[in-house]
């Protein structure tokens, strides 16, 4: 995933963009980590935030060319 790529939350839905990647460490991945920064354009559900660090394994790209 990179810059500008359009994403889903697997499980929770809602359209996003990455703007921006931050490191971080992780004890779960017992390692550093990069953590897109996702701002929102349609939230997943019940999440009314505008943007937030997600781990990637939670988020799917959105192929470009799908119009739906």
């Amino acid at each position: 995933m990179k810059l500008g790529d359009l994403v889903r939350h697997k499980y929770d839905g809602g359209v996003g963009i990455i703007i921006e990647r931050h490191g971080a460490w992780s004890n779960i991945a017992m390692g550093h980590i990069v953590q897109p920064l996702v701002c929102w354009i349609e939230p997943p559900k019940d999440n009314y935030v505008k943007e937030g660090l997600y781990y990637e394994v939670y988020l799917e790209l959105i192929d470009p060319t799908v119009k739906k």
